[in-house]
């Protein structure tokens, strides 16, 4: 009793010591006169890139408070209400919008307040930076692996019975079969369209791509500094899962040992049957690739002398792998008494393999068609 006294007064001291901590770094009903909000500028401040946020708040009375994360500090990112314009604000970090049409001047803005007080407010904006390179991924998704089937169960020994012989054991129980794995999903046919756009807030042009899912009907759309940087289309299969393996047969029980010298005056038993073993699983067949997706290419004659960085994939996904086969199990071992010696069990038979899946099928290479592009964005 004395022991459960104690730990219910440390952990009401320790529930104290964190609740006044938390308080103590907390802005929340401190008069805050002062916010500086910074970010990772080591990061390329482009569509879809992820950047670290950090606060800096100063009080009415010089204390300062800084967020965790980015900065190291201990104030959390709740005692702040945190919105942002081209992006979504979570964890302490920036999301930036994937689809530069959303992003307006291509800036965003980011305007952090204290919870309890939005009198007192910092903006920032963050001017995008198109130097990187891009990546538009139209694969197919991989298969799933198959599971690895169960072992089967061990069979149960046999007893030796009220006449002394030995009984016999049970048989091991087959191994289960391994699933088979998922083929892989065809790759999407797309459609590329592209210009050259020069936009006077910078140096270099922009290579503007459109890129339209003819499966689903959705577009795509992006930008690139066209002299820096490259552009690679993927419409790759997806590659097929993997069979699952075959369990292992369960081994046979083993036979009784039987009476050596008789119970009660009478006659030595004879030992037990051991059982046989069981069968090993079959493994699970790999799953079939995905086929590539086809692309069809309309670029402006203004690209014409950025083409060397477009690049594309179209193969085939890759077969998966076929499951092993289950090892058969053990045979059970027989009883030896006094009459003799039962019979030894079978050893079971081992499982057959799957069967691998098959590649998917490639695409022609395509062909880039030049004519006046003009899509709007």
């Amino acid at each position: 009793m004395k022991n459960i006294t104690k730990v219910a007064i440390l952990l009401i001291c320790f529930s104290s010591s964190f609740s006044f901590a938390q308080k103590k770094f907390s802005v929340v009903g401190k008069n805050i006169t002062q916010l500086n909000v910074t970010y990772d500028n080591q990061v390329v401040a482009a569509p879809g890139h992820q950047i670290a946020l950090g606060i800096t708040a100063v009080s009415d009375k010089k204390k300062g408070f800084t967020t965790k994360g980015m900065l190291e500090g201990r104030t959390n990112w709740k005692d702040f209400k945190i919105t942002v314009s081209g992006g979504r604000f979570e964890k302490g970090y920036l999301i930036i919008l994937r689809d530069p049409r959303q992003i307006k001047n291509h800036t965003v803005k980011i305007t952090a307040s204290p919870i309890d007080n939005e009198n007192i407010s910092e903006t920032i904006e963050i001017k995008l930076n198109y130097d990187t390179d891009v990546v538009a991924d139209f694969s197919g998704l991989d298969g799933t692996d198959g599971p690895d089937a169960q072992r089967g169960k061990t069979g149960t020994n046999g007893r030796d019975n009220s006449n002394g012989n030995g009984g016999s054991g049970t048989k091991g129980r087959d191994g289960a079969s391994g699933v088979s794995g998922k083929d892989g999903k065809h790759g999407f046919n797309i459609a590329v369209y592209a210009t050259i756009i020069n936009d006077p807030e910078y140096v270099d042009p922009l290579l503007k791509v459109k890129v339209k899912n003819l499966d689903n009907g959705l577009s795509h759309y992006y930008l690139m500094n066209a002299v820096k940087n490259n552009f690679k289309i993927v419409t790759d299969g997806g590659n097929g899962g993997d069979g699952g393996n075959g369990g292992n047969g369960g081994s046979g029980g083993s036979g009784g040992h039987g009476s050596r010298s008789g119970s009660n005056g009478g006659t030595a038993g004879k030992g037990g049957d051991g059982a046989d073993g069981g069968n090993g699983g079959d493994g699970g067949n790999g799953g079939n690739g995905g086929n590539a997706g086809n692309i069809t290419i309309e670029l402006d004659p203004s690209v014409k002398q950025f083409s060397k960085s477009l690049s594309f994939s179209f193969k085939g996904g890759e077969a998966g792998d076929r499951g092993k086969a289950g090892q058969a199990g053990d045979y059970g071992r027989a009883g030896t008494g006094g009459l003799g010696t039962g019979r030894t069990g079978r050893k079971g038979m081992d499982g057959i393999s799957g069967i691998e899946g098959s590649n998917g099928n490639d695409v022609s290479e395509p062909i880039i068609k030049f004519s006046v592009v003009d899509f709007e964005w």
